[in-house]
Protein backbone atom coordinates (compact mmCIF):
# COMPACT_ATOMS: atom_id res chain seq x y z
CA UNK A 1 0.00 0.00 0.00
CA UNK A 2 1.58 3.61 -1.13
CA UNK A 3 2.07 5.36 2.25
CA UNK A 4 0.02 8.77 1.67
CA UNK A 5 1.54 11.57 3.08
CA UNK A 6 -0.10 14.66 1.55
CA UNK A 7 -2.16 15.62 4.37
CA UNK A 8 0.63 15.13 6.76
CA UNK A 9 3.51 17.77 8.29
CA UNK A 10 5.96 15.39 6.50
CA UNK A 11 4.71 16.76 2.47
CA UNK A 12 7.73 18.62 1.96
CA UNK A 13 6.53 22.47 0.53
CA UNK A 14 3.45 21.61 -0.23
CA UNK A 15 2.79 22.38 3.65
CA UNK A 16 3.24 26.09 2.82
CA UNK A 17 0.72 26.34 0.19
CA UNK A 18 -2.06 24.35 1.81
CA UNK A 19 -1.55 27.04 4.48
CA UNK A 20 -2.12 30.23 2.04
CA UNK A 21 -4.95 28.43 0.71
CA UNK A 22 -6.79 27.59 4.04
CA UNK A 23 -6.08 31.64 5.37
CA UNK A 24 -7.32 32.80 1.76
CA UNK A 25 -10.37 30.34 2.21
CA UNK A 26 -10.80 31.51 5.78
CA UNK A 27 -10.58 35.35 4.57
CA UNK A 28 -13.08 35.32 1.92
CA UNK A 29 -15.51 33.07 3.44
CA UNK A 30 -15.24 35.25 6.56
CA UNK A 31 -18.77 37.45 5.98
CA UNK A 32 -20.80 34.42 5.95
CA UNK A 33 -22.60 32.86 8.73
CA UNK A 34 -23.49 29.67 7.06
CA UNK A 35 -20.18 28.36 6.99
CA UNK A 36 -18.44 25.57 8.99
CA UNK A 37 -14.61 24.19 8.30
CA UNK A 38 -14.32 20.92 8.61
CA UNK A 39 -10.73 20.22 8.43
CA UNK A 40 -10.40 17.14 6.43
CA UNK A 41 -13.22 14.65 5.13
CA UNK A 42 -12.46 11.23 5.80
CA UNK A 43 -8.79 11.53 6.96
CA UNK A 44 -9.21 7.87 8.33
CA UNK A 45 -9.31 7.22 4.59
CA UNK A 46 -6.04 8.27 3.83
CA UNK A 47 -4.35 6.88 7.10
CA UNK A 48 -6.34 4.23 8.78
CA UNK A 49 -6.12 2.85 11.94
CA UNK A 50 -8.56 0.23 12.47
CA UNK A 51 -9.65 0.63 15.90
CA UNK A 52 -13.02 -1.65 16.36
CA UNK A 53 -14.86 -4.10 13.61
CA UNK A 54 -18.86 -3.78 13.97
CA UNK A 55 -19.73 -7.55 13.46
CA UNK A 56 -16.77 -9.99 15.02
CA UNK A 57 -18.87 -12.75 14.19
CA UNK A 58 -18.22 -12.60 10.36
CA UNK A 59 -15.33 -14.61 8.82
CA UNK A 60 -12.39 -12.83 7.12
CA UNK A 61 -11.76 -11.35 5.05
CA UNK A 62 -14.83 -9.71 5.16
CA UNK A 63 -14.28 -9.33 9.19
CA UNK A 64 -11.77 -6.83 8.68
CA UNK A 65 -12.87 -4.83 5.55
CA UNK A 66 -15.38 -1.82 5.35
CA UNK A 67 -18.40 -1.37 6.00
CA UNK A 68 -17.79 -4.05 8.88
CA UNK A 69 -14.40 -1.94 10.46
CA UNK A 70 -14.23 1.57 12.30
CA UNK A 71 -11.34 3.38 11.49
CA UNK A 72 -9.52 6.18 13.20
CA UNK A 73 -6.70 9.02 11.74
CA UNK A 74 -3.13 7.79 12.60
CA UNK A 75 -1.03 10.53 14.48
CA UNK A 76 0.33 11.74 11.77
CA UNK A 77 -2.95 12.81 10.38
CA UNK A 78 -3.70 14.24 13.24
CA UNK A 79 -0.84 16.01 14.01
CA UNK A 80 -1.44 18.35 10.52
CA UNK A 81 -5.58 18.16 12.07
CA UNK A 82 -3.71 20.32 14.39
CA UNK A 83 -1.95 22.50 12.65
CA UNK A 84 -4.73 23.55 10.19
CA UNK A 85 -7.40 23.98 12.91
CA UNK A 86 -4.25 26.29 14.07
CA UNK A 87 -4.01 28.23 10.81
CA UNK A 88 -8.03 28.74 10.61
CA UNK A 89 -7.95 30.25 14.23
CA UNK A 90 -5.30 32.30 13.73
CA UNK A 91 -6.26 34.01 10.48
CA UNK A 92 -9.54 33.94 12.03
CA UNK A 93 -8.53 36.08 15.02
CA UNK A 94 -8.10 39.46 13.38
CA UNK A 95 -11.31 39.12 11.30
CA UNK A 96 -15.10 40.05 12.29
CA UNK A 97 -16.53 36.92 12.96
CA UNK A 98 -15.33 33.23 13.82
CA UNK A 99 -16.67 30.56 12.56
CA UNK A 100 -17.07 26.76 13.88
CA UNK A 101 -14.68 24.45 13.09
CA UNK A 102 -15.42 20.43 12.89
CA UNK A 103 -13.29 17.41 12.79
CA UNK A 104 -14.66 14.11 10.67
CA UNK A 105 -14.09 11.59 13.22
CA UNK A 106 -14.86 7.89 12.27
CA UNK A 107 -17.42 6.22 10.29
CA UNK A 108 -20.63 4.77 11.95
CA UNK A 109 -19.25 6.01 15.81
CA UNK A 110 -17.22 5.05 18.77
CA UNK A 111 -16.24 7.16 22.19
CA UNK A 112 -14.03 9.91 20.95
CA UNK A 113 -11.24 9.42 22.74
CA UNK A 114 -9.63 12.95 21.62
CA UNK A 115 -10.06 16.01 19.50
CA UNK A 116 -8.25 18.86 17.66
CA UNK A 117 -8.31 21.69 19.74
CA UNK A 118 -10.77 24.42 18.79
CA UNK A 119 -13.28 21.63 17.14
CA UNK A 120 -16.86 22.16 18.51
CA UNK A 121 -18.46 19.87 16.14
CA UNK A 122 -17.60 16.06 15.90
CA UNK A 123 -19.02 14.56 12.37
CA UNK A 124 -19.29 10.95 11.69
CA UNK A 125 -20.72 9.39 8.54
CA UNK A 126 -22.76 6.32 8.41
CA UNK A 127 -23.83 7.28 12.28
CA UNK A 128 -24.98 4.62 14.33
CA UNK A 129 -27.06 6.10 17.24
CA UNK A 130 -24.22 5.14 19.72
CA UNK A 131 -22.15 8.34 18.17
CA UNK A 132 -24.42 10.43 19.73
CA UNK A 133 -24.93 8.19 23.45
CA UNK A 134 -21.46 8.02 24.12
CA UNK A 135 -20.20 11.28 23.19
CA UNK A 136 -23.24 13.44 24.42
CA UNK A 137 -21.21 14.51 27.45
CA UNK A 138 -18.30 16.21 25.08
CA UNK A 139 -20.57 19.37 25.11
CA UNK A 140 -19.76 19.41 21.16
CA UNK A 141 -22.18 19.52 18.86
CA UNK A 142 -22.58 15.58 17.56
CA UNK A 143 -23.29 15.59 13.77
CA UNK A 144 -24.43 12.66 11.00
CA UNK A 145 -22.55 13.96 8.31
CA UNK A 146 -23.02 12.11 5.31
CA UNK A 147 -25.60 9.03 4.49
CA UNK A 148 -25.48 6.26 2.14
CA UNK A 149 -24.92 2.65 1.66
CA UNK A 150 -28.70 1.97 2.59
CA UNK A 151 -29.98 1.68 -0.99
CA UNK A 152 -32.60 4.25 -2.50
CA UNK A 153 -35.40 3.88 -0.21
CA UNK A 154 -36.35 7.28 1.12
CA UNK A 155 -37.60 5.46 4.25
CA UNK A 156 -34.39 4.35 5.30
CA UNK A 157 -32.60 8.16 5.48
CA UNK A 158 -35.59 9.99 6.94
CA UNK A 159 -35.97 6.95 9.90
CA UNK A 160 -31.67 7.32 10.54
CA UNK A 161 -33.18 11.18 11.08
CA UNK A 162 -35.49 11.78 13.20
CA UNK A 163 -33.40 8.61 15.46
CA UNK A 164 -30.35 10.66 15.11
CA UNK A 165 -32.09 13.55 16.10
CA UNK A 166 -34.31 12.58 18.73
CA UNK A 167 -31.45 10.66 20.30
CA UNK A 168 -29.61 14.12 21.12
CA UNK A 169 -27.31 14.36 17.89
CA UNK A 170 -27.08 18.23 16.87
CA UNK A 171 -27.03 17.84 13.14
CA UNK A 172 -28.58 15.69 10.37
CA UNK A 173 -26.55 16.32 6.70
CA UNK A 174 -28.33 13.81 3.97
CA UNK A 175 -26.00 13.12 1.18
CA UNK A 176 -28.87 13.29 -1.60
CA UNK A 177 -27.65 11.53 -4.63
CA UNK A 178 -31.03 13.08 -6.61
CA UNK A 179 -28.65 15.98 -7.80
CA UNK A 180 -27.21 15.10 -10.70
CA UNK A 181 -25.64 17.04 -13.98
CA UNK A 182 -28.47 17.54 -16.03
CA UNK A 183 -30.99 17.45 -12.70
CA UNK A 184 -29.47 20.23 -10.43
CA UNK A 185 -33.44 20.58 -8.97
CA UNK A 186 -33.15 17.22 -7.61
CA UNK A 187 -35.02 15.41 -9.25
CA UNK A 188 -33.00 12.69 -10.27
CA UNK A 189 -34.37 8.79 -8.81
CA UNK A 190 -32.70 6.76 -10.88
CA UNK A 191 -29.95 4.49 -8.95
CA UNK A 192 -26.75 6.62 -9.71
CA UNK A 193 -24.84 5.98 -6.08
CA UNK A 194 -24.74 4.42 -2.89
CA UNK A 195 -27.06 6.55 -1.61
CA UNK A 196 -31.10 8.13 -1.75
CA UNK A 197 -32.44 11.31 -2.22
CA UNK A 198 -35.66 12.68 -3.69
CA UNK A 199 -37.69 15.79 -3.61
CA UNK A 200 -40.42 13.21 -1.49
CA UNK A 201 -37.61 12.86 1.17
CA UNK A 202 -36.65 16.65 1.48
CA UNK A 203 -40.23 17.05 2.12
CA UNK A 204 -40.56 14.74 4.54
CA UNK A 205 -36.92 15.79 6.39
CA UNK A 206 -38.66 19.62 6.73
CA UNK A 207 -41.40 17.59 8.88
CA UNK A 208 -38.49 17.08 11.23
CA UNK A 209 -36.62 20.33 10.41
CA UNK A 210 -40.15 22.43 11.49
CA UNK A 211 -40.70 20.02 14.71
CA UNK A 212 -37.02 20.99 16.05
CA UNK A 213 -37.29 25.03 15.36
CA UNK A 214 -40.43 24.79 17.36
CA UNK A 215 -39.18 22.91 20.36
CA UNK A 216 -37.19 24.77 23.70
CA UNK A 217 -33.65 22.83 22.20
CA UNK A 218 -31.69 24.34 25.36
CA UNK A 219 -33.90 22.87 27.33
CA UNK A 220 -34.29 19.49 26.11
CA UNK A 221 -32.05 16.56 26.67
CA UNK A 222 -31.54 12.72 25.49
CA UNK A 223 -34.16 10.73 27.68
CA UNK A 224 -34.02 7.24 28.91
CA UNK A 225 -36.36 6.74 31.67
CA UNK A 226 -39.84 8.62 30.26
CA UNK A 227 -40.77 5.64 28.37
CA UNK A 228 -40.91 2.71 30.15
CA UNK A 229 -41.85 0.00 27.55
CA UNK A 230 -43.14 0.56 23.98
CA UNK A 231 -45.06 -2.31 22.25
CA UNK A 232 -43.13 -3.37 19.05
CA UNK A 233 -41.24 -0.45 18.45
CA UNK A 234 -37.64 1.32 19.77
CA UNK A 235 -38.57 4.93 21.17
CA UNK A 236 -35.98 8.09 21.44
CA UNK A 237 -37.10 10.67 23.73
CA UNK A 238 -35.97 14.36 23.83
CA UNK A 239 -37.65 15.71 27.15
CA UNK A 240 -36.89 18.71 29.58
CA UNK A 241 -38.65 16.33 32.54
CA UNK A 242 -42.21 17.71 33.42
CA UNK A 243 -42.35 20.44 30.93
CA UNK A 244 -42.17 19.18 27.33
CA UNK A 245 -41.66 15.33 25.95
CA UNK A 246 -40.58 14.90 21.78
CA UNK A 247 -40.26 11.30 21.04
CA UNK A 248 -39.95 9.61 18.47
CA UNK A 249 -41.19 5.65 18.11
CA UNK A 250 -39.36 3.38 15.16
CA UNK A 251 -41.50 0.25 14.30
CA UNK A 252 -45.10 -1.19 13.77
CA UNK A 253 -48.21 -0.23 15.35
CA UNK A 254 -50.40 -0.59 16.63
CA UNK A 255 -48.76 0.46 19.99
CA UNK A 256 -49.41 0.64 23.69
CA UNK A 257 -46.79 2.93 25.30
CA UNK A 258 -46.11 3.02 29.16
CA UNK A 259 -44.80 6.26 29.72
CA UNK A 260 -43.53 7.76 33.12
CA UNK A 261 -43.91 11.40 33.91
CA UNK A 262 -44.33 13.51 36.67
CA UNK A 263 -47.51 14.01 37.88
CA UNK A 264 -49.66 17.14 36.11
CA UNK A 265 -51.94 17.62 33.02
CA UNK A 266 -50.04 17.20 29.94
CA UNK A 267 -51.52 17.58 26.22
CA UNK A 268 -49.80 15.85 23.41
CA UNK A 269 -50.11 14.85 19.52
CA UNK A 270 -49.33 12.41 17.49
CA UNK A 271 -46.97 13.49 14.07
CA UNK A 272 -46.82 11.54 10.59
CA UNK A 273 -43.65 11.42 10.00
CA UNK A 274 -44.03 10.99 6.67
CA UNK A 275 -46.80 13.87 6.16
CA UNK A 276 -46.56 15.81 8.93
CA UNK A 277 -50.11 15.65 9.68
CA UNK A 278 -50.98 15.44 13.55
CA UNK A 279 -53.68 13.53 15.58
CA UNK A 280 -54.75 14.29 18.68
CA UNK A 281 -53.36 11.77 21.40
CA UNK A 282 -55.65 8.66 23.24
CA UNK A 283 -54.34 8.46 26.65
CA UNK A 284 -55.48 7.58 30.47
CA UNK A 285 -53.81 7.64 33.71
CA UNK A 286 -53.41 4.21 35.22
CA UNK A 287 -51.21 5.48 38.15
CA UNK A 288 -50.44 8.77 40.16
CA UNK A 289 -47.35 9.35 37.45
CA UNK A 290 -47.82 6.61 34.84
CA UNK A 291 -49.51 7.13 31.72
CA UNK A 292 -51.27 4.90 28.77
CA UNK A 293 -50.73 6.31 25.27
CA UNK A 294 -52.09 4.01 22.44
CA UNK A 295 -51.98 4.71 18.27
CA UNK A 296 -54.30 2.47 16.54
CA UNK A 297 -52.02 1.59 13.50
CA UNK A 298 -48.36 2.94 12.22
CA UNK A 299 -46.01 1.03 10.33
CA UNK A 300 -42.63 1.83 10.49
CA UNK A 301 -42.29 4.83 12.56
CA UNK A 302 -44.65 8.18 14.16
CA UNK A 303 -43.77 11.18 16.52
CA UNK A 304 -45.16 11.82 20.01
CA UNK A 305 -45.27 15.35 21.53
CA UNK A 306 -46.32 15.84 25.08
CA UNK A 307 -46.08 19.15 26.45
CA UNK A 308 -47.14 19.86 30.74
CA UNK A 309 -50.53 21.83 31.16
CA UNK A 310 -50.57 24.69 33.70
CA UNK A 311 -53.31 26.16 35.60
CA UNK A 312 -54.07 29.84 34.97
CA UNK A 313 -53.12 30.26 38.69
CA UNK A 314 -49.80 28.80 37.77
CA UNK A 315 -46.75 29.93 35.95
CA UNK A 316 -46.73 29.16 32.10
CA UNK A 317 -43.96 27.43 31.00
CA UNK A 318 -41.73 28.49 28.57
CA UNK A 319 -42.63 25.75 26.07
CA UNK A 320 -46.63 25.85 25.96
CA UNK A 321 -46.04 29.81 24.96
CA UNK A 322 -43.13 28.90 22.23
CA UNK A 323 -43.92 30.82 18.84
CA UNK A 324 -42.55 30.56 15.79
CA UNK A 325 -39.87 33.01 14.46
CA UNK A 326 -42.09 34.77 11.85
CA UNK A 327 -45.11 35.60 14.41
CA UNK A 328 -43.39 36.33 17.37
CA UNK A 329 -43.64 40.10 16.79
CA UNK A 330 -47.12 40.43 15.26
CA UNK A 331 -48.69 38.12 17.81
CA UNK A 332 -47.59 40.03 20.51
CA UNK A 333 -47.29 43.74 19.06
CA UNK A 334 -49.52 43.12 16.21
CA UNK A 335 -49.95 47.30 16.77
CA UNK A 336 -46.16 47.66 16.56
CA UNK A 337 -44.01 49.10 19.09
CA UNK A 338 -44.09 52.51 21.44
CA UNK A 339 -41.12 53.07 22.99
CA UNK A 340 -42.93 54.08 26.17
CA UNK A 341 -43.45 50.77 26.96
CA UNK A 342 -40.87 49.29 29.28
CA UNK A 343 -39.77 45.74 28.48
CA UNK A 344 -37.11 43.00 30.71
CA UNK A 345 -34.81 41.38 28.68
CA UNK A 346 -33.34 38.37 30.08
CA UNK A 347 -29.75 36.76 29.60
CA UNK A 348 -29.59 33.22 29.79
CA UNK A 349 -26.21 31.77 31.10
CA UNK A 350 -26.37 27.91 31.54
CA UNK A 351 -28.87 27.70 34.25
CA UNK A 352 -28.68 31.41 36.05
CA UNK A 353 -31.14 34.06 34.33
CA UNK A 354 -29.95 38.10 34.05
CA UNK A 355 -32.70 40.58 34.20
CA UNK A 356 -31.91 43.93 32.58
CA UNK A 357 -34.73 46.47 32.65
CA UNK A 358 -34.84 48.61 29.57
CA UNK A 359 -37.29 51.74 29.60
CA UNK A 360 -36.88 52.15 25.80
CA UNK A 361 -37.32 49.53 22.75
CA UNK A 362 -36.01 50.45 19.66
CA UNK A 363 -37.82 50.05 16.71
CA UNK A 364 -35.43 47.81 14.56
CA UNK A 365 -34.30 44.80 16.46
CA UNK A 366 -34.35 41.25 15.52
CA UNK A 367 -35.86 38.56 18.07
CA UNK A 368 -33.78 36.22 19.78
CA UNK A 369 -36.41 34.12 21.78
CA UNK A 370 -39.67 34.62 24.06
CA UNK A 371 -39.44 33.38 27.15
CA UNK A 372 -42.91 33.44 29.26
CA UNK A 373 -42.68 34.38 33.19
CA UNK A 374 -44.96 36.71 35.18
CA UNK A 375 -43.17 40.25 35.27
CA UNK A 376 -44.54 43.52 36.60
CA UNK A 377 -44.58 46.12 34.20
CA UNK A 378 -46.15 49.93 34.51
CA UNK A 379 -46.72 52.32 31.94
CA UNK A 380 -48.88 55.77 32.10
CA UNK A 381 -50.18 55.39 28.05
CA UNK A 382 -51.96 53.45 25.75
CA UNK A 383 -53.33 50.08 26.42
CA UNK A 384 -51.12 47.31 26.89
CA UNK A 385 -50.23 45.05 23.81
CA UNK A 386 -51.47 41.79 23.23
CA UNK A 387 -49.94 39.05 25.44
CA UNK A 388 -49.83 41.44 28.40
CA UNK A 389 -52.60 41.03 30.91
CA UNK A 390 -54.02 43.82 33.55
CA UNK A 391 -53.85 41.67 37.32
CA UNK A 392 -56.98 42.04 39.08
CA UNK A 393 -55.63 42.67 42.08
CA UNK A 394 -54.56 46.72 40.41
CA UNK A 395 -57.77 47.69 38.68
CA UNK A 396 -56.85 51.78 39.54
CA UNK A 397 -54.07 52.40 37.71
CA UNK A 398 -51.81 50.98 34.72
CA UNK A 399 -50.43 47.58 36.61
CA UNK A 400 -49.54 45.51 34.08
CA UNK A 401 -48.27 41.80 33.93
CA UNK A 402 -45.93 40.66 31.25
CA UNK A 403 -46.92 36.91 30.22
CA UNK A 404 -43.87 37.16 27.91
CA UNK A 405 -39.98 38.15 28.32
CA UNK A 406 -39.55 39.19 24.91
CA UNK A 407 -35.14 38.78 24.50
CA UNK A 408 -34.17 41.35 21.55
CA UNK A 409 -31.00 42.37 20.08
CA UNK A 410 -30.74 45.39 18.08
CA UNK A 411 -29.60 45.84 15.07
Amino acid sequence: MIERKFNTLENGNILGYQERYVQKLVREANSFDNVIFEIQNEPFSDRPVVERVVNPYLFPPSRNQFPNTIELADDLSLAWQARVEQWITSEEASLPNQHSIAQNYCDFGLPVKGLVPGVSIVNFHYAFLDAVSANYGLGKVIAYDETGFLGRDDDAYRREAWNFMLSGGGAFDALDYSFTVGHEDGTDTEPSGPGGGSPTLRRQLRVLSELLGKLALADLAPDQHTVKHAAGASARVLSNPGRQYAIYFDGNGPAEVMLELPAGEYSGEWINTKTGETEGLEDSATAAERRLCRHRHFRMELHCGWKRRFRTSRRPSTESCFLSIDARVAKLFPAGLNTSWVIFIVSRSGSSSRVQRSTTVPRRFRVLSIIFSPKRVRTSESPPPSGWSRPSSSPGHFDWILVGILCIQTE
